[in-house]
């Protein structure tokens, strides 16, 4: 799939870069003088990561990461580290309620 390292790493940027572009046209950032506001804007980030597009891209990463693994391009190693990054993602929320520190 990639035919060395610079390939990996350019295939890397594009993908980070249309994250934050995604990310930041969301509508939901067009929003008033409020928006301003530290705890609002951290607010929008977490309803961003917790909403139903984040969730559909990490099953969509997960499932070509996995033809990845069957092709060879991608070692369980990496796709076990990517797991854990989605579950410590997507169960943040879940994790701090049951340590006692719930998030409103």
């Amino acid at each position: 799939m990639f035919q060395n390292d610079q390939t990996m790493s350019n295939f890397r940027f594009i993908l980070l870069a249309l994250l934050i572009f995604f990310i930041i046209s969301n509508p939901s950032f067009a929003a008033d003088a409020s928006a301003i506001d530290p705890e609002n804007i951290l607010k929008k980030v977490i309803e961003v990561l917790n909403g139903t597009l984040a969730r559909s891209l990490a099953i969509i990463a997960l499932i070509i990461m996995g033809i990845g693994c069957w092709y060879g391009f991608f070692d369980f190693r990496k796709v076990g580290f990517f797991m854990v990054g989605i579950i410590l993602v997507f169960g943040a929320n879940w994790i701090m309620s049951k340590l006692g520190i719930a998030a409103n």
